[in-house]
This record gives structure tokens, sequence and C-alpha cells, in this order.
């Protein structure tokens, strides 16, 4: 029986799951939707719970096909769309809906961005052009609008690193979406003082960023219940 590695990915419309041997071929994949909620002109929203419900199915139809699948398992990767504002209290739990990469309310908030420092600035800072895209103008919104929230915010989350903190308890935060924020200050890989203080946050409110490859913990057996994996798997 061979070794087994899986590969998660929380895209805009679906959850997959696909399991490979170690030289690369492809054993099963397993696929589950969620819905994409706009509540207004120019939002897009998505339940946290949704993405988890649907990768906890998504991993479980890829196991079922391979047998043995959880106990050859090595470990698993996640991947997935990107930036996504995601505010999570002390617990873990999501304070509002996330908002994902394809809501642009903040566009006001863009110009107000560029008043305090310049278009050029921010792009020679972050490597990012000023657009609601990218999270700053994103979490300017959601300290003018929703400050009462942030206020409670323990902790900010990407898409992929809350399906792993659902996995293992651990919080995280890789290079390539911690870059997709627009909060970083590129030549030094650190947040940019300048643009957390004109969203109103903390650096503590991020997660340490680790290279995507670095393992940053295993399944709990919470997790494994929900999904089928192995308590013990490496993530």
């Amino acid at each position: 029986m061979r070794d087994l590695l899986l590969g998660i990915d929380v895209g805009t419309t679906a959850a997959e799951a696909v399991l490979f041997t170690l030289d690369g071929r492809l054993q099963a994949i397993g696929q589950a939707d969620y819905p994409l909620a706009t509540p207004f002109l120019n939002a897009a929203e998505q339940s946290p719970e949704d993405w988890w419900q649907a990768v906890c199915r998504a991993i479980r139809q890829a196991l079922t096909a391979v047998p043995d699948a959880a106990n050859r398992m090595i470990g698993l990767a996640i991947s997935s769309q990107a930036p996504t504002l995601l505010p999570l209290d002390r617990n873990g739990q999501p304070l509002r809906p996330a908002l994902i990469w394809m809501d642009r309310r903040a566009d006001a908030q863009v110009e107000q961005l560029k008043q305090a420092l310049g278009a050029e600035t921010i792009f020679a800072v972050t490597g990012n052009r000023a657009d609601s895209f990218f999270l700053a103008a994103k979490f300017r919104w959601f300290q003018q609008h929703e400050a009462h929230l942030l206020a409670r915010t323990h902790q900010f989350l990407q898409v992929n690193g809350y399906i792993a903190y659902r996995l293992t308890g651990v919080s995280s935060l890789d290079p390539a979406h911690a870059a997709l924020m627009g909060l970083q200050d590129r030549a030094t890989g650190t947040w940019s003082r300048e643009l957390l203080a004109l969203c109103g946050l903390d650096p503590a409110q991020f997660p340490p960023i680790s290279a995507g490859h670095q393992i940053i913990g295993q399944v709990t057996a919470t997790a494994a219940l929900a999904t089928g994996l192995r308590p013990g798997t490496w993530v």
C-alpha cells in the first residue's frame, strides 16, 4: 500500500480534496459547493462554516474512493481563494461573514488611503496597487462601519488559514496570502505601521507568517471525526 498526500483547495464556489501518491499520481477527487451572498451592491460574502462543511464533505468523498486512505496519508496542504477579510473572536468564532476577493464595497476607502499615503507610496511599500481587491481598503471599511466588531476581533485569518485552524487548532498565515493583503512592507517582510494605523489594526491580530511547506500542526481528534482523517495527520 503506497503513501498518500491530500491537497485541499477552497475556491470561490467549491472545495476540492485531491488524493495523490508521492510521485504525483491522482487517486481520487472529492468536491462540494457552497453559496455566495451578495447582500447589497458590490458586496460578496461567504460563511466560513460553509467552507468547513464543504471541506469535510470533499475530504470524505476522496477518502472513501481509496482503500485505507486515511491511514496511508502522511500529510495534507491547503490552498484557497484570496485575499479575504475574516475576523475571529478569542474563541476562534467568526464575527461576521467573510468579505471575499470579489467584494468591492471599499472603493471609497481606496480613495481615502490614496489621499493619506499616495498611490505611488502604497505601491512602493506593498507591491500592490491601491485597489479594493486587496484588504487594506476593506480593513478601513471594517474600521469605519463595524468598529464594534473590530473591537472584538482577536485575529484575522485567510481562507486556507481558517481551514487549517479548524483542522489543527493552530493559527497560520503563508507568505503568498500575506502579500495579497496589501498591508505588508515588501522591503522588510513586516507589516506596514502606516497602513495598520490607517485601518485601526494591531499586528498581533495576524498570525506569524510561515512558509507554505512548513508543518503547522496535526489533525485534532475533533477534526478527525468531522472529516474522516486520521488524528495526528500532518498539516
